[in-house]
């Protein structure tokens, strides 16, 4: 569905990760990148699966959802609208898996 809301101007990185959580059957996510973060672990770059969260800074300023091969959506403050794009290369970037219990 990542799709369906790429372009819009309406979404912050947080709603839109709570919005994919809770249309895949998640529960209720925190709400604040920080929060976010730390209820799930970190995992190595090489083992992302789609859905993981990928946060950059320290502890986190930016979210964004993977999709798979390589390419994440986030609402990027940058355009100031949802993109699709290729997960950066920094030295900052993390990918979270959220616990789905």
């Amino acid at each position: 569905n990542a799709l369906s809301v790429k372009g819009s101007q309406a979404w912050t990185d947080v709603a839109l990760v709570q919005a994919a959580w809770r249309h895949a059957g998640g529960g209720v996510l925190p709400s604040d990148r920080e929060s976010l973060v730390a209820s799930g672990s970190t995992v190595p770059i090489g083992a992302a699966r789609i859905g993981d969260l990928i946060s950059y800074g320290a502890p986190a300023s930016h979210l964004g959802i993977y999709l798979g091969h390589g390419y994440m959506v986030d609402a990027s403050p940058s355009p100031g609208r949802v993109v699709i794009r290729r997960v950066f290369a920094s030295p900052t970037v993390r990918i979270v898996r959220l616990d789905v219990s």
